[in-house]
C-alpha cells in the first residue's frame, strides 16, 4: 500500500519540521488500512517508529507499507516514509491482529 503526502504549515512542530505526531499518524494509517484492502479486518495492536531524519514541511512524501508475515493471530507489518528523492525520513513497524 502507497500514499503520497504533501506537509503543509499547519503540520509543523519546530519551524519548517513535521511534527512527529503527523509523521506518526502517517505510519500508522497506512499500515492500518493495509488489510483492509486486501480484504481483511485488522486492528494494530503495537506499533514503533523511528524519526531517522527531519520531515521538511512542503515536500512532497511518500508513504508506503507491506506486510512482512502473516500468522494464524493477524501480520507483522512494516512502514517507510520517503522524500522525492527516495531518502528514508522515518519508518515503523505494527503488530496487527485479527478481530474476534
Amino acid at each position: 500500500m502507497r500514499a503520497g503526502f504533501t506537509p503543509l504549515d499547519h503540520h509543523q512542530g519546530y519551524p519548517g519540521i513535521v511534527h512527529g505526531g503527523v509523521i506518526s499518524s502517517l505510519l500508522y494509517e497506512v499500515m492500518a488500512n493495509i488489510q483492509r484492502y486486501s480484504g481483511d479486518e485488522a486492528l494494530l495492536r503495537r506499533s514503533t517508529v523511528e524519526f531517522r531524519r527531519p520531515v521538511p514541511v512542503h515536500g512532497r512524501l511518500l508513504v508506503t507499507a507491506s506486510v512482512l508475515k502473516e500468522t494464524p493471530k493477524g501480520w507483522h507489518l512494516a512502514a517507510v516514509l520517503t522524500d522525492d528523492s527516495g531518502n528514508r525520513l522515518a519508518s515503523a513497524t505494527a503488530e496487527a491482529v485479527r478481530p474476534k
